[in-house]
């Protein structure tokens, strides 16, 4: 694979190859709607592209919003997709691509593009997407500005594109934040929110899979309003002080 230096920078630290990564769809408790759309939405262009090029299907979306509270799994969807695609997987985020040298950061977004192009399947993720593209206005320097319109115009390439096993994933905490030229190139928005009882009950039983907890829904029912993230955290605190009683 024949890599600019520029492509060489993102494929050294936003590159994840399908083998590389662990996630399922089965391994994320809860959400069984979301991921189903997700599914539907994502996996299914990448995995037969073959039947998006006629008709109707030609003009399916090439991006999907995930947005939602901190920690109820946004990026964990975005890996689960390009694993069960079999697409290779480019984590982009904003300290990866802002350079302190003149005209450096729309060359690394332009790599972005062209690199997912030879990877392809490919599916490019940006993390905290507002803090990339978010709404132009007086007080952006102008080096944001040309980071967005830089974007922007690869992204329409994508979707002028024939043949290109491409998906734009975002993941933000503040929609509202995005600059409207970015919104109108998600129409697929999906709201990941926090966990009711019944998903809660699920993400726990994932997570316990390997031990031997009979108090599962015991903790669905006095974690109201926490994520995913939160649950992780609190099974994690608990093995550890089970452990260290263990061993006094």
């Amino acid at each position: 694979l024949e890599l600019n230096a520029h492509e060489k920078t993102i494929m050294s630290g936003c590159f994840v190859a399908p083998a590389g990564i662990r996630t399922r769809f089965d391994q994320i408790g809860g959400l069984g709607a979301t991921k189903e759309l997700i599914d539907d939405l994502i996996r299914l262009p990448l995995r037969h592209p073959q039947f998006f090029q006629h008709g109707i299907l030609r003009q399916n979306t090439t991006g999907m919003l995930l947005f939602g509270p901190p920690g109820t799994g946004k990026t964990m969807l975005a890996r689960a997709v390009a694993a069960e695609s079999g697409a290779a997987f480019l984590n982009v985020q904003m300290s990866r691509i802002t350079n302190m040298y003149v005209g450096e950061s729309e060359k690394l977004v332009k790599a972005i593009f062209t690199l997912a192009r030879k990877l392809q399947p490919c599916v490019i993720f940006i993390d905290e997407m507002d803090a990339l593209l978010r709404a132009r206005s007086s007080h952006n320097h102008g080096y944001e500005t040309k980071i967005i319109n830089e974007f922007m115009q690869e992204w329409d390439g994508i979707a002028s594109g024939q043949h290109q096993q491409l998906i734009v994933i975002g993941a933000t905490n503040r929609p509202f934040d995005l600059d409207d030229a970015v919104l109108r190139r998600l129409p697929r928005r999906v709201m990941v929110s926090l966990p009711t009882l019944q998903e809660r009950h699920s993400i726990v039983r994932v997570l316990l899979t390997e031990d031997r907890i009979e108090l599962i829904h015991w903790i669905a029912e006095r974690t109201q309003d926490w994520s995913g993230s939160d649950l992780k955290n609190l099974c994690l605190a608990a093995a550890l002080h089970s452990l260290k009683e263990h061993l006094r």
